[in-house]
């Protein structure tokens, strides 16, 4: 999973749009925050393995089927501070906003907070 941070929501909807464009998908959306998600795995080489040998697919398919390539994009504004004061968590499952320390499941996807 990677974290990028931008300094406008304009530049969130470019990003998000530039990363629709190479084949993610928008898994959760809000103002501030986007959630992409592209599955790596392809079924096109996959049926090709199958042809040449059973077990290069099954392989294939062992190592692929669970890859996926998570980016989350922020708005730096909500961005976590080194201020103990105001401490800001994010869900590691979705990256929902976890804003009080006696939170013990993220109120975005339900994840059990550590």
């Amino acid at each position: 999973m990677r974290y990028e941070d931008v300094d406008s929501n304009q530049e969130l909807n470019q990003r998000v749009t530039d990363y629709v464009a190479m084949g993610y998908k928008v898994e959760n959306r809000t103002n501030n925050y986007a959630r992409l998600v592209k599955n790596d795995f392809s079924w096109g080489i996959f049926i090709i393995l199958l042809f040449l040998l059973i077990i290069g697919a099954l392989i294939y398919w062992a190592v692929k089927s669970g890859n996926k390539d998570e980016i989350i994009i922020r708005v730096k504004d909500n961005a976590p501070t080194n201020d103990s004061s105001n401490v800001v968590k994010y869900c590691t499952e979705c990256g929902g906003v976890i804003t009080s320390e006696e939170t013990k499941f993220c109120p975005n996807c339900g994840e059990s907070i550590d």
